[in-house]
């Protein structure tokens, strides 16, 4: 009886810090996505203005 309800335990345990695991890896790829939407977005923000000071040369 203990046995198998320390089983049980184990198992739950070790599936909840898998849980843990892989929440933080898909936070950790989100962050990253989003830090790379910010540097692109701000790149492009950049040629944006690049690109109309060159209209504005002409």
């Amino acid at each position: 009886m203990f046995r198998a309800v320390f089983k049980k335990f184990a198992i739950f345990k070790v599936q909840r810090l898998l849980e843990k695991i892989q929440s933080k890896l898909l936070m950790r790829k989100i962050k990253a996505n989003h830090l790379w939407l910010r540097h692109a977005s701000a790149l492009s923000f950049e040629e944006l203005l690049c690109f109309q000071a060159l209209k504005a040369l002409e």
